[in-house]
C-alpha cells in the first residue's frame, strides 16, 4: 500500500463520509470527528504495515543493499544483522542474483521501527492525543521510506533522489498542513470497551472474514512463483 493513497486519499474521501454518518446515520452525541477516525487508521496501517514486514523479509522481497556496496563503519554496524537468501525462489535470488550474499536487513528495520513507533502512536491515541498519534504515524513512516530508500537495492532511477522519496517528501507536507486544518476534536473520548463489543456483531465479523477472503485470493496467489507436487513409489517398502 502506498502511503499516498493512504494520507490524501483517507483525507479526501473521510471528510464526505463522515459528514454523511454524522448528519444522517449516528444517533445524537454519537457523531465522530475526522481526525481522531484518520489517526486511528494511520496508527492501524504503521502496525500493520510492520507486521507485514516479516513477509518480505520471509520471501526476500523489498530487500537491501549488498553489505560490500556501503561504507566500513556501516558494514560493521549491520554485520551482525544481515540476510542472507538461499534458494532460486527467493526475489532477491531471480531478481539482482544476490543469493548467498548478505544484505541489508531492511525488513527486519522497518518492521521493528513500524511496531515500536505505531506502539507509541496508540499509546498517545489512547489517550487523547489524536493529532499527536497521527503525526508521530503518519510523518514517521513517510520519512523513514525516504531514507530507506537509500538502503534498497531495486533501481531507483538515474537521480539522486527517486520520484517515489519525493512523493513521500510531498506527503509530510501534506500531513502537517492536515494538522493545521483538521479540528482538534477535544470533546473525543476513547472507550476500547465499546469498540471490543461493537467487534464481535456479527455483521462485522461477516464483513472481516469477507475482506479476508478477498485478499487472501488476491495476494495469496503468487504470480511469479509457482509449485510442483510429485509422487513417487518407495520401492524399498514394497
Amino acid at each position: 500500500m502506498n502511503n499516498m493513497l493512504l494520507v490524501i486519499g483517507l483525507a479526501l474521501v473521510l471528510n464526505p463520509l463522515l459528514w454523511l454518518y454524522n448528519y444522517r446515520i449516528a444517533p445524537p452525541g454519537a457523531e465522530l470527528a475526522i481526525l481522531p477516525v484518520l489517526a486511528a487508521l494511520v496508527v492501524a496501517f504503521i502496525i500493520g504495515e510492520g507486521v507485514g514486514r516479516m513477509a518480505c523479509l520471509s520471501f526476500g522481497c523489498c530487500y537491501g543493499k549488498p553489505l560490500s556496496r556501503l561504507g566500513p563503519r556501516q558494514q560493521r554496524l549491520l554485520a551482525p544483522f544481515a540476510c542472507v537468501y538461499a534458494g532460486e525462489n527467493k526475489k532477491n535470488a531471480y531478481a539482482d542474483n544476490l543469493a548467498g550474499v548478505p544484505v541489508v536487513p531492511i525488513q527486519l528495520l522497518t518492521s521493528l521501527l513500524y511496531v515500536n513507533v505505531g506502539l507509541l502512536a496508540f499509546s498517545l491515541f489512547l489517550f487523547g492525543y489524536f493529532g499527536a498519534a497521527f503525526a508521530l504515524a503518519a510523518i514517521f513512516s513517510l520519512g523513514w521510506r525516504v531514507i530507506s530508500e537509500q538502503f534498497r537495492a531495486d533501481y531507483r532511477g538515474g537521480g539522486k533522489f527517486s520520484a517515489y522519496q519525493l512523493v513521500n517528501l510531498f506527503n509530510i507536507v501534506f500531513c502537517l498542513f492536515l494538522l493545521q486544518w483538521l479540528p482538534a476534536s477535544p470533546d473525543a473520548a476513547v472507550r476500547l470497551g465499546e469498540g471490543a463489543a461493537a467487534l464481535w456483531h456479527p455483521g462485522v465479523l461477516l464483513f472481516l472474514q469477507l475482506i479476508w477472503i478477498l485478499l487472501l485470493l488476491y495476494f495469496g496467489i503468487s504470480r511469479v512463483t509457482g509449485v510442483r507436487m510429485e509422487f513417487n513409489v518407495r520401492w524399498e517398502r514394497i
